[in-house]
């Protein structure tokens, strides 16, 4: 696949959001265990095991659709069956448009199929970095902060594992 501007901003965008997502965890870990938070209430036992529940039920649905999203068969069936059409978006120029409609239809299916990858990751991300949210809810509303280390510790390792590898995972759809 030729390098363009079009391809590079699809293969950027995901890195720059799974960063965003990792860095936000690592704040979180840092007004917890800085103290800034001083919940001033016992904590509530039905709370804290909801919130347990919560992130376990999000940790699994995250690995779930990461798992789904990088299926080489799935990926494989899809290519055969997306339009090769490209999803409108206000941040793509005339020159990105025309040179879409430039590439061999192989590569808009690509492309198209990139779109749906970067979906499935986004939400794989967001279900990750929710497991270290209700991490942080759980120590304000009065669980102790070391137990906060279990919600960040596996939301950080969901993210490590999902770090976006799409263009490696889309050389080998055909």
């Amino acid at each position: 696949m030729k390098s363009s501007r079009l391809i590079k901003q699809l293969e950027l965008t995901p890195k720059i959001l799974w960063g965003a997502l990792l860095f936000s965890q690592f704040i979180f870990c840092f007004l917890v265990l800085s103290g800034i938070l001083h919940p001033h209430q016992a904590p509530n036992t039905l709370v804290v095991n909801i919130l347990y529940g919560a992130g376990a039920v999000a940790a699994f649905a995250s690995y779930y659709f990461h798992k789904k999203a990088v299926d080489l068969d799935r990926l494989k069936g899809k290519f055969r069956t997306i339009a090769p059409t490209l999803t409108m978006h206000a941040n793509y120029t005339p020159e990105m448009i025309r040179e879409f409609d430039q590439l061999p239809d192989d590569e808009k299916r690509k492309i198209a199929l990139r779109f749906d990858l970067q979906t499935k990751m986004i939400i794989a991300c967001a279900l990750a970095e929710s497991v270290t949210i209700y991490g942080l809810v759980g120590v304000i509303m009065g669980m102790p902060p070391n137990h906060f280390l279990a919600f960040f510790g596996i939301g950080v390792l969901l993210m490590l594992m999902y770090f976006p590898r799409h263009t490696e995972l889309l050389e080998q759809v055909r």
